[in-house]
């Protein structure tokens, strides 16, 4: 196991494209994910790769990032890439890799997404499996639908690109969609003290800032996320939240991919939902989701017109001392935004 640096480049992208991975026709990603990330800035080394044979036969790949916890500022590791060969597979490397995840100086750790036996590699080194984080997905057009489903069938046999919407081009026509949301111009300090005021409003939450959600939805080499604010009739910045396109599977969706409100104010949250499908119509999405294990975001999406599609695997590991019950997270503030689940 060793951290990557530019001399497993070629090496590296052999093994993205024997895994038939994305990443191998999108080097500029995983140098934004991996390399460009807040924390990779303050030295973390995010990804590591498998050597074996003189060849990369494996990677891990995290996210790390503070969180909450009832009030207190912790430091957390999310372990979001994990693939290997399939002549690896089977004796038990699971268990031979995990270490190089849990020795990470973080007081929680978070399995985001993962496939099953890699959850019940988690499972035996004293994860906690998560349940409740689930999409809910609203569709808005059923031949809409389909016509995007059969593009995305056609690029995927043909091996074209999928349509990934440039956000800049739509910036002025979502401002028009709602007289009180705008593209974020709000300053730093305006966004952080909304930010760390509604994240403490949760047992867990994870610690954003406007550096992060600069780098998450702004930077992202593809133009896939805009940054948004919703200011109240008093001229008060009440919300700020992310959209950001996402091809799921054959069809596209607009992904509320967070969103930070005043809970004592739920009409915020529903005004936002009705501007995200506004945004998605104007934008011709076939689809929009949130993805989220929060009982209250969840209740206010199926609300909305959205309906529960699927839960996905998570799992997570408590070193800080600090009680978090894993069956509580119906009252955790969880987003699309917090995983790898934009992409």
């Amino acid at each position: 196991m060793i951290e990557y640096s530019d001399r497993y480049r070629d090496r590296l992208n052999r093994f993205w494209h024997v895994m038939k991975l994305g990443l191998a026709h999108e080097p500029e990603v995983f140098k934004w994910k991996y390399l460009e990330a807040p924390a990779a800035r303050a030295g973390s080394r995010l990804f590591l790769v498998v050597i074996d044979e003189g060849e990369v036969a494996g990677i891990l790949g995290f996210t790390e990032c503070p969180v909450y916890v009832h009030g207190q500022k912790l430091m957390s590791c999310a372990f979001n890439d994990w693939y290997i060969l399939p002549r690896l597979r089977g004796k038990r490397m699971g268990d031979k890799l995990m270490p190089y995840f849990t020795s990470r100086p973080a007081e929680l750790k978070l399995h985001f997404l993962s496939n099953p036996p890699s959850i019940k590699a988690a499972l035996r080194h004293g994860f906690d499996q998560l349940h409740g984080i689930a999409a809910h997905i609203e569709y808005l057009a059923y031949l809409a639908r389909v016509h995007s489903m059969a593009q995305g069938a056609w690029r995927k046999l043909t091996r074209r690109a999928r349509r990934r919407p440039q956000m800049k081009r739509y910036l002025k026509r979502l401002e028009q969609l709602d007289s009180c949301v705008k593209v974020l111009d709000a300053s730093d300090e305006q966004v952080n003290e909304l930010l760390t005021r509604c994240q403490l409003q949760y047992p867990f939450a994870c610690a954003r800032d406007a550096e992060y959600l600069r780098w998450r939805y702004l930077e992202h080499p593809k133009d896939l996320g805009v940054l948004l604010q919703f200011t109240c009739e008093a001229g008060l910045l009440r919300a700020v939240f992310a959209l950001a396109w996402r091809c799921a599977g054959v069809s596209d969706a607009l992904l509320l991919a967070d969103v930070y409100y005043d809970r004592q104010r739920p009409q915020d949250l529903k005004r936002i939902l009705r501007f995200h499908r506004q945004a998605a119509l104007a934008m011709g999405a076939s689809s929009r989701s949130v993805y989220t294990g929060n009982r209250e975001l969840a209740q206010a999406a199926q609300e909305s017109g959205m309906t529960f599609v699927r839960e996905h695997l998570n799992a997570f590991r408590n070193d800080s001392g600090i009680a978090l019950d894993p069956r509580s997270i119906p009252e955790w503030y969880t987003c699309g935004g917090d995983s790898d689940y934009v992409s």
